[in-house]
C-alpha cells in the first residue's frame, strides 16, 4: 500500500523540535480503530482477503481523521446574567459572606487583604464555575453601567461624573418651563433646582476624588443651570461673577459635596469595619512612576485645612470637632 507521507504530515513542516506541540499529537488507540476497522473489511470472502486497490479512498478517510483531532468545541461563557449577579447568591450575599470573615485589623492591611481578596474569589467561582475571576469583575463592571452607579475596575470615577451630569441636565430640560420662568422668583427657582436637579448630579458623590479636570466640570456644570435659569447667551459675554450677582448667589456646589463626603467618610473611620480597611490599607508592591494621584482623604484635608491626613483621622474619633471642623469649612465656602 503506497501512501503519500507528506500529504498525511504536511500540516507539521517546518516546525522544528522545539517548537512543535505534542498536544496536537492523535491519541493512538483512537487513531487505530478506524484503521482495524478497515481491515476487518479487507476479510476474505472463501478464505481470500480483499486488498484495496484504490488508495484515494483511504487517503481521505486518514486526512479526514487529521482533521477530526484538531477540531476542538469552544465552550461558550454564560452570559451577562443581571439576576444572577443581583439575586440571592450574586452581591447580595456578600455581607453575609463577610460576618464569617476574621480580619486582624491595624498593621496587618496585607494580610487582610489577601484575605478579602480570597473570599472574593471564592464568591464568584461559586457564583460563575467554570469563569476566572478577572472576567466575573467586568461582568460586575458592566453590570454597574448599567445601574445608577458606574463602577470601573481602575477605581476611578470619570464616567461616573460625567454620566450624572448628562442626567442632570437632561432632567434640567425636561423643567425647563419652570426653572426659567421669569414670573417665578430666582430664589424659588433655586430651592427647585437644589430639590429636583442636584439631588441627580450628587447622587454617590461620597466615594468621588475630586481632582482639578474634576471640579472644573463639576463647577461649570453649575454655571451652565444658572445661566439658563436667568436666561443669559454665551453671546452676551457675561463673566461668571457678574452672573452669580445677578442670581444673588455663590459657587455651592462643591462644597456641598464636600460636606457629603466628610459626613460619610467620618461614619466609615468611626465604624472601624470593613469600608474602614479598604479606605486605610495598603497594598505591597512599588508606587508607579510620575505622580500618585489624589486619595479621598487628601481631598477632604485640603478642604478642611486640617493639615496632614493622619491629623483629620485623629479628629474623626471627636465627633462634635469633626462636625465644627465641616461646619467651618462650609462657611469659608472653600
Amino acid at each position: 500500500m503506497d501512501l503519500d507521507m507528506d500529504d498525511i504530515f504536511g500540516a507539521y513542516e517546518g516546525e522544528d523540535d522545539e517548537g512543535f506541540n505534542p498536544s496536537r499529537l492523535p491519541d493512538l488507540e483512537d487513531e487505530l480503530q478506524p484503521m482495524n476497522d478497515m481491515r476487518r473489511d479487507k476479510v476474505n470472502q472463501g478464505g481470500e482477503e480483499r486488498d484495496f486497490t484504490d488508495n484515494a479512498e483511504l487517503l481521505a478517510k486518514l486526512k479526514s481523521m487529521k482533521g477530526a483531532s484538531k477540531h476542538t468545541t469552544k465552550r461558550s461563557l454564560p452570559k451577562l446574567d443581571a439576576a444572577r449577579l443581583t439575586g440571592e447568591r450574586g452581591i447580595a450575599v456578600l455581607p453575609k459572606v463577610f460576618e464569617h470573615v476574621y480580619l486582624k485589623g491595624r498593621n496587618n492591611e496585607a494580610e487582610d487583604l489577601k484575605v478579602i481578596m480570597h473570599t472574593l474569589q471564592h464568591w464568584g467561582h461559586r457564583l460563575f464555575p467554570k469563569m476566572p475571576f478577572d472576567e466575573v469583575l467586568e461582568r460586575v463592571e458592566r453590570l454597574g453601567a448599567r445601574k445608577e452607579v458606574k463602577i470601573s475596575s481602575d477605581g476611578r470615577n470619570n464616567s461616573e461624573v460625567a454620566s450624572r451630569i448628562a442626567q442632570a441636565k437632561t432632567n434640567f430640560q425636561k423643567m425647563k418651563t419652570v426653572l426659567t420662568n421669569k414670573n417665578i422668583s430666582i430664589r424659588t427657582r433655586r430651592r427647585a433646582l437644589e430639590c429636583y436637579i442636584e439631588p441627580i448630579l450628587m447622587y454617590g458623590c461620597e466615594a468621588w476624588t475630586i481632582s482639578k479636570q474634576t471640579q472644573k466640570k463639576l463647577e461649570a456644570t453649575e454655571m451652565w443651570f444658572i445661566r439658563r435659569m436667568l436666561r443669559i447667551s454665551w453671546t452676551a459675554k457675561k463673566t461668571n461673577d457678574t452672573v452669580l450677582e445677578e442670581a444673588h448667589t455663590t459657587r455651592l456646589l462643591i462644597s456641598k459635596i464636600r460636606k457629603r463626603q466628610a459626613t460619610f467618610f467620618g461614619h466609615v473611620m468611626r465604624r472601624e469595619k470593613l469600608e474602614n480597611l479598604v479606605t486605610t490599607g495598603m497594598l505591597e508592591g512599588k508606587r508607579s512612576r510620575g505622580k500618585q494621584r489624589e486619595k479621598l482623604i487628601e481631598g477632604l484635608t485640603d478642604w478642611l485645612k486640617a493639615g496632614k491626613s493622619l491629623e483629620a483621622i485623629e479628629a474623626i474619633k471627636d465627633r462634635k470637632k469633626w462636625r465644627t471642623m465641616i461646619a467651618n469649612a462650609v462657611k469659608q465656602g472653600t
